[in-house]
């Protein structure tokens, strides 16, 4: 993109500016623009197909542009004896004046715009600089205790537990987490969404629920293990 538009800008032009001075013709002008450099494109990459294994990349856009200027001054090639003649013209020229190989990255590309204004200090300890990656270490943790511990511990049985206290007590999501001292107020109000379905609660209103018949305290006193 970068090389595109500096032909377009900077090469092509050589520092003159659009002749036009309405819209319309500005509109033609960039079109014509778009047209040369795509002809001038297709006409190099014909030109290097014919020497295998070079890049595209190495014909010279200038060297084109100067040589499809000096065959329309001239009229080269426009006469059948001139084609004759053995006159290559412009792909002459490509081949006669290619770039040297391009440099192979040896370091990652730079932001030149970070997002942080302030650059990492010096004595920071962030590289600076582009490191060749020869090992990688890994390091294996514990996995760490569920919060929702099997048995007695886990959160179910605690709600569980506490409905029985007072199983005509109509309970309000708020109330269970003041008793059991959660700070996951999300998270556990999706819990008791799913404890309902389970078919361990009832419903009666938003955010408001009893203990389901089967889980009353003259029912058969059972618990539910917890999965991790």
């Amino acid at each position: 993109m970068e090389t595109t538009y500096y032909a377009l800008w900077h090469t092509m032009p050589a520092g003159r500016v659009l002749r036009s001075q309405d819209p319309r013709g500005l509109e033609q002008d960039v079109w014509a623009l778009l047209t040369l450099y795509q002809v001038l494109r297709m006409a190099m990459a014909d030109a290097v197909e014919s020497l295998p294994g070079i890049d595209p990349d190495r014909a010279s856009f200038t060297i084109a542009l100067q040589s499809a200027r000096d065959e329309v001054i001239r009229a080269d090639h426009i006469l059948p004896q001139q084609q004759q003649a053995g006159t290559k013209g412009m792909a002459t020229a490509i081949r006669a004046s290619l770039l040297p190989p391009r440099r192979a990255r040896t370091s990652a590309r730079k932001v030149k715009c970070p997002t942080s204004r302030y650059p990492a200090h010096p004595t920071s300890g962030h590289s600076l600089k582009s490191q060749n990656v020869t090992r990688l270490a890994r390091a294996l943790r514990a996995q760490p205790p569920s919060t929702a511990a099997a048995g007695h511990g886990g959160q179910r049985n605690k709600v569980l537990q506490i409905m029985r206290t007072a199983p005509d007590r109509i309970w309000r999501a708020r109330d269970l987490v003041n008793e059991l001292g959660f700070t996951g107020y999300d998270s556990f109000y999706v819990q008791l969404g799913r404890w309902t379905r389970e078919g361990l609660l009832d419903k009666i209103a938003n955010a408001t629920y009893t203990l389901a018949t089967d889980w009353l305290p003259n029912s058969s006193s059972r618990l539910v293990t917890e999965t991790p």
